[in-house]
């Protein structure tokens, strides 16, 4: 069964994704990784996360990564959270770009994957 994630955490992932696609249409590149655990505060305030959001997703244990790609069919990003719940860790990924298929709902990640 996939976390079940608080009203606040589902707007800040809203909020995240919006701010990330906002930069990258206006051509301003948010860079290959955003950790939000990793104390590289000032590039999600760059995307617009506040503090305050930048601390919830810490104590949520939450990782963002943010991740561009140029493939066959074009160039695009991933937006990818790893969060650990109850002792199992999950992978979402949105994507935008030629290759959707890339993007998933949230799946336990194990050993094997």
């Amino acid at each position: 069964m996939p976390p079940t994630l608080t009203s606040a955490e589902k707007s800040l992932l809203t909020k995240a994704i919006n701010a990330v696609r906002d930069k990258q249409n206006s051509g301003l590149r948010v860079g290959k990784y955003l950790q939000a655990r990793s104390g590289q505060d000032s590039e999600l305030l760059f995307v617009g996360l506040s503090n305050t959001q930048i601390n919830s997703g810490r104590t949520a244990g939450a990782k963002i990564d943010v991740v561009e790609y140029d493939g066959p069919y074009g160039k695009g990003w991933d937006f990818v959270v790893i969060l650990t719940r109850a002792g199992k860790t999950w992978r979402y990924c949105h994507s935008e770009g030629p290759e959707l298929s890339r993007a998933h709902d949230w799946k336990e990640i194990t050993d094997g994957s």
